[in-house]
């Protein structure tokens, strides 16, 4: 059976965004541990670049899955340049805990619904 190039520029995608996600995950799991000091961080974090590099680059198109992505690159470009020190590393663990919930806002952003556009049907007497 062959597979068009739209399939597999699919699968690629799919894939990469998979990856992406499980990055953001465990990048989320070590941001909230509070015994997980600069140390444990980096060799983590190089575990995870492992996989993240791993998977081939290809053109995301949707805002959630390219800022992330850019996210993931920001944060390996701070690690590789060791601009983080052992004394700020909670203040940082703390800022980065913030722009992850924000990605995840802008991930989930379009499956919420202000409360008057759905509370509209309710109350219409019906």
């Amino acid at each position: 059976m062959k597979y068009t190039p739209a399939q597999i520029e699919r699968y690629r995608r799919q894939k990469r965004i998979s990856v992406i996600e499980k990055t953001l995950k465990n990048l989320y799991r070590l941001f909230r541990d509070d015994n997980c000091d600069i140390g444990s961080f980096g060799e983590a974090f190089g575990r995870l670049m492992e996989r993240y590099e791993g998977v081939e680059r290809v053109r995301l198109g949707a805002s959630y899955p390219s800022e992330s992505e850019k996210y993931i690159d920001w944060l390996r470009e701070k690690m590789e340049r060791r601009e983080i020190e052992e004394s700020e590393f909670d203040e940082f663990r703390l800022e980065q805990l913030g722009r992850l919930n924000r990605l995840q806002k802008l991930k989930n952003g379009t499956s919420y619904k202000k409360a008057k556009h759905r509370d509209s049907f309710s109350s219409d007497g019906w």
